[in-house]
């Protein structure tokens, strides 16, 4: 088991609360396409349910053409997609400030409407952190290419 699960796990199992020894871990992406980031994401997400964690998958954006297998075949039962209504630019300008925005929806849907977690583990964009430790404690892995996003 990697450092990092290993410490997903540390922090989650203070949140325990009486239940048996898995956790409940929700990943946060903000576009589940096809790429690095992406499949850290799913296999990061398909070895902890191989160890009995409950994982969901949250993003903004998950098109089931353009995607890891593993997401839309059940081996991962739940990605749920929130603010994809949302532009991605407009007038072909703005795609950082509507990620952001898409982001920020996101999180925000999380806390007030999300399902309770013991963890959330997010990649990619930071901004999203301080919101989403209102509700769990974060594990924040920022993919290297991403890291002047951070």
């Amino acid at each position: 088991i990697s450092p990092c699960a290993r410490h997903l796990i540390v922090m989650g199992k203070q949140r325990l609360q009486g239940r048996k020894d898995h956790l409940r871990i929700a990943f946060v992406h903000p576009d589940l396409g096809i790429g690095g980031a992406e499949r850290l994401i799913v296999d990061a997400a398909v070895g902890l349910q191989s160890l009995r964690h409950s994982v969901q998958l949250f993003t903004s954006h998950h098109s089931r053409n353009h995607c890891f297998v593993e997401t839309i075949d059940g081996t991962l039962p739940s990605v749920t997609v929130v603010g994809d209504w949302l532009p991605t630019k407009f007038l072909s300008k703005g795609y950082i400030f509507f990620a952001a925005l898409r982001g920020l929806l996101l999180a925000l849907w999380l806390v007030l409407f999300g399902p309770d977690v013991d963890v959330f583990v997010v990649d990619q964009l930071s901004y999203w952190v301080p919101i989403l430790k209102l509700k769990a404690p974060v594990l924040f892995y920022c993919h290297f290419p991403d890291k002047l996003l951070v």
